[in-house]
């Protein structure tokens, strides 16, 4: 018979996804509830709810489990401060569902719609932060070669997906007449100001990169040592989260002033890797790096807090 060790229970617990929501919901009631609170907890789920429907769709793990939402929510909680911000809450939400669309095309070279609402979800994320379309041509590279579906019809309406807020935008602004915005807007692909500046980011913030950096590392290695396990479209599904996070790790020191919106996509790439680690490997010293994962992050959740709440003043 073979062997469930207690973070492999946990993995297939049907009370694992209500468990991870408690916890978010916790923390964020101990940070301290803001204005729109329920408009940024309504944009979470949202977000989650679509991290489940991409992982069953695409079986980034071969049993059934909620680990992968469920570790998003978990390491989501060591980001106080995107509690508060409904722009990069939003903004996670419309890259979510662009991963999920552009997943879908999978090796269908006729996926011209898919590409285009992918991409037309980017271009809305990118009105609240214009560097999102700095992932645009990491996109594009894995969707030719991990998504194998990138052909030049593709590529065109993955354009006019990139284009079409702007198209919609711009005449409202000339109509206001405020057409600077536009060339502010677009200013900030190239600041000339905090460039490789990392005095930018705080402890807390180091903490939370390092953890998630830390776990994702250990599971992506496990990851790649037994990826015969998986199938084709999971190694190259895995891949595309591989070079997403790799590449925004190294935005997050160009351009540490972005820490806050790259840290979730960080978070999310990283979450598939270390779901799939605690979900199907069952040595020891998997349990090892999942109780000593555990209390790290419940140790950094307290300190966060501690930090941004202030409650370090009483």
């Amino acid at each position: 018979m073979e062997l469930k060790r207690l973070h492999t229970r946990i993995a297939e617990s049907s009370l694992l996804l209500p468990s991870a929501s408690a916890v978010y919901l916790l923390v964020w009631l101990f940070a301290g509830i803001r204005e729109y609170w329920w408009l940024n907890l309504a944009l979470t789920a949202a977000t989650v709810y679509i991290i489940v429907e991409l992982s069953n769709a695409n079986a980034l793990i071969r049993v059934r489990s909620r680990m992968v939402s469920s570790t998003f929510l978990v390491l989501s909680s060591l980001c106080l401060p995107l509690h508060y911000s409904l722009q990069n809450t939003f903004v996670m939400l419309c890259l979510t569902l662009s991963f999920f669309l552009l997943f879908s095309s999978y090796q269908d070279k006729r996926a011209v719609r898919l590409h285009y609402y992918a991409s037309f979800l980017i271009g809305i994320a990118s009105l609240c932060h214009t560097e999102i379309l700095l992932f645009m041509p990491l996109f594009w590279i894995l969707a030719l070669t991990n998504i194998q579906s990138l052909t030049f019809r593709t590529w065109i309406a993955s354009i006019l997906g990139i284009l079409t807020p702007y198209w919609l935008l711009i005449p409202w602004l000339f109509i206001n007449q405020e057409p600077g915005l536009v060339a502010t807007h677009f200013s900030k692909l190239f600041p000339k100001e905090h460039v490789f500046d990392t005095t930018m980011i705080n402890v807390s913030q180091w903490i939370t990169l390092s953890l998630v950096m830390v776990l994702g590392i250990i599971a992506a290695i496990n990851f790649w040592r037994f990826n015969y396990e998986d199938r084709i479209r999971t190694r190259q599904l895995y891949g595309f989260f591989a070079w997403t996070a790799i590449y925004s790790i190294f935005l997050i020191f160009l351009q540490p002033q972005l820490f806050d919106p790259l840290i979730r996509i960080i978070t999310l790439s990283m979450s598939t890797f270390i779901a799939h680690y605690f979900s199907l490997s069952r040595t020891r010293m998997t349990q090892i790096v999942f109780y000593a994962g555990s209390v790290a992050v419940v140790i950094a959740i307290i300190y966060n807090l501690v930090t941004w709440s202030g409650l370090s003043t009483f």
